[in-house]
């Protein structure tokens, strides 16, 4: 049976996901079983101003997407990869913070290659 703790945090795909939102931005993160202290952990995450707009655009835009691959699997029957999924994310996360002040000078370049080389 499907559980929102499951869908968001333990199965494979979602871990995999989250593994590949820390390494791109540098930062330690313990993927926790339950989406209450995900919560309490992702509130509590301070590592600079960049990363922390990019870690937690990026939190946001994950679980957008994670929802939206479920429901695609599910009344579409159309399954995407991890990867796709990570590049659609680091799209959504670049739209979303394009304008703001930190990331001005950026170049979409940028916001498809590697975050952590320009934080």
């Amino acid at each position: 049976m499907e559980s929102i703790d499951h869908l968001f945090l333990t199965c494979s795909f979602s871990c995999r996901l989250w593994e590949e939102l820390s390494r791109e931005i540098g930062i330690e993160w313990q993927n926790p079983q339950s989406l209450r202290t995900w919560m309490e952990q992702a509130a509590a995450i301070s590592c600079g101003n960049k990363r922390n707009l990019l870690f937690k655009a990026g939190l946001l835009a994950l679980l957008w997407a994670l929802w939206g691959e479920r429901n695609q699997r599910i009344f579409k029957e159309i399954d995407n990869t991890w990867q796709e999924i990570w590049e659609s994310t680091k799209r959504n996360v670049g739209l979303t913070l394009h304008g703001h002040k930190e990331f001005v000078r950026w170049s979409w370049q940028q916001w498809q290659g590697n975050w952590y080389d320009f934080c």
